[in-house]
């Protein structure tokens, strides 16, 4: 004869919940039926008359210490008796909790790093376009600077070049000093009229390069002139000297996004296929970012370190920077930031005028035919012989009688009506998208509707499981009990396939 504890109670096949004090208990005594054990025991109540227990599911056995499960209730000539299943789950909770397990899913704790790949994608999609706030390029049509490449005798040249930074309005001036009168020049063709020494001297044949850069320079020491060759050419506007190889960095950041649904239900959600990047800046172009370098990143950092002489510019993208090497990158790629200017000069070539025009004047005599000959030498060999050649040939037609000098003035005249020829170099880069500042482009996928409550989120974590609440999925579960084994079997069971710790 032992007591028995009924209860009208509402539970979890799978959970850990046994009844509370104020459950309505209904105490009553009885025995156990012949032939049966204490996890499947078969009882025979004893109940005063007109009491009738088949309104209670559950029951507690303190004789055996097990909660148990009302299976069905049998009337037996006016005896009530019920056939039990013991809950293992309720009988042996304490050292369920007590227990440390390697829990994949949780109800009530997870890591949102962890991805979860329970609910599938739904063809749903949000996309977010972000703007850099901080570009430092020039958007301005008028903006910019200009980096041209001179033939000169300069000792900080590359070569036999130096570079030299022009703003816009000192690239205008130089432009118009070139098509203008010849006044800047200091040599023995001072003497020689304007028309024939632009036919003779091409400045733009010093110019190897002009380059459009979409941004400001400062800091560079200016100069006052730029030697072309061996003739200086002043210009209104003070242009700046840069020394070989050198180069200027430019800083930029742009916010990421984040999915919309993440900070509910976790980062992982901010990685790929759920979220997708893509930075479009020019000239680089669209570049594909790894999610996962951004998924613990609010702010993107970017550097641009542009060469001013060859125009490569070199992107870096990092979650942050580390002085002084920049830190981690993420992506690095080089691209063509300077634009090349086209550049033309109206011109003459003079070795093909000075092979038809010396014929005609064969009658100046040995001594002009010397000088022209020393001139055009000196022009092939690019010496002081130019000026001494054609000076010479000035001096010999001043000897002659006013009849023979008629000839020497026909020189510079015949050359000065040749037609002008139009030199080029290089070609216009394009500027079509240099102005617009890094977009930042985000596309977010949407996930099906999740049950925390009956499923958990990912843990992946080794936890007491006393500690957490609501249901559990443990990963190769293992319990000591002081139970028979079919319970143990029956706990771990429920361990590995989801249990509501209640």
């Amino acid at each position: 004869m032992f007591t028995i504890n009924l209860y009208k109670f509402r539970k979890r096949a799978n959970s850990t919940k046994i009844p509370a004090a104020g459950d309505g208990v209904f105490p009553v005594t009885g025995t156990l039926n012949t032939e049966c054990g204490i996890l499947r025991p078969h009882i025979r109540l004893r109940l005063a008359d007109g009491e009738a227990p088949y309104q209670y599911n559950y029951a507690y056995i303190e004789a055996f210490g097990r909660y148990y499960n009302i299976g069905e209730w049998t009337n037996v000539k006016g005896v009530w008796e019920a056939d039990m299943l013991a809950d293992a789950l309720a009988s042996w909770r304490q050292e369920i909790f007590n227990q440390e397990e390697y829990v994949l899913r949780a109800a009530g704790e997870f890591d949102g790093e962890v991805v979860d790949t329970m609910y599938p994608l739904i063809a749903k999609q949000k996309q977010n376009l972000t703007q850099s706030q901080d570009w430092p390029w020039t958007t301005e049509v008028g903006g910019g600077s200009y980096v041209i490449g001179v033939i000169n005798g300069d000792t900080q040249g590359t070569g036999a070049v130096s570079y030299y930074v022009l703003t816009r309005k000192a690239l205008q001036d130089l432009q118009q000093a070139l098509f203008a009168n010849a006044d800047w020049i200091t040599s023995d063709w001072v003497d020689i009229q304007q028309d024939v020494f632009k036919a003779i001297f091409n400045p733009m044949q010093y110019m190897t390069s002009c380059m459009y850069f979409p941004f400001e320079m400062t800091g560079i020491s200016p100069v006052p002139m730029i030697p072309f060759g061996w003739w200086t050419l002043p210009i209104i506007t003070p242009a700046w000297h840069i020394v070989p190889l050198e180069y200027i960095e430019h800083n930029f950041t742009i916010s990421v996004p984040k999915h919309p649904e993440a900070a509910a239900r976790g980062k992982y959600l901010n990685l790929e296929p759920y979220s997708r990047y893509a930075l479009d800046i020019w000239p680089w172009g669209r570049i594909h970012l790894d999610s996962l370098s951004l998924v613990g990143c609010d702010t993107l950092q970017g550097k641009i370190r542009t060469d001013l002489v060859t125009g490569q510019g070199t992107l870096f993208l990092a979650s942050e920077f580390v002085p002084p090497d920049g830190g981690a990158n993420f992506v690095l790629q080089t691209a063509q930031v300077g634009s090349p200017v086209q550049l033309a000069q109206v011109g003459t070539n003079w070795l093909n005028y000075a092979a038809n025009a010396v014929a005609p004047v064969s009658e100046l005599g040995a001594a002009i035919s010397e000088g022209v000959g020393a001139g055009i030498g000196g022009l092939l060999s690019g010496s002081d012989a130019t000026g001494r050649g054609l000076s010479a040939a000035r001096t010999a037609g001043q000897s002659l009688a006013p009849s023979q000098r008629m000839t020497a003035p026909g020189i510079a005249s015949a050359a000065a009506c040749i037609a002008p020829m139009l030199e080029t170099g290089g070609t216009n880069g394009s500027k079509a998208c240099l102005g617009i500042k890094p977009r930042l482009y985000a596309q977010f996928n949407y996930t099906a509707a999740e049950d925390n409550a009956n499923r958990g989120r990912p843990l992946m974590k080794v936890r007491r499981l006393g500690e957490l609440e609501g249901y559990v999925l443990c990963a190769d579960a293992d319990i000591s009990i002081a139970g028979t084994k079919e319970e143990n079997e029956a706990i771990k069971s429920a361990l590995t396939s989801g249990i509501f710790l209640e």
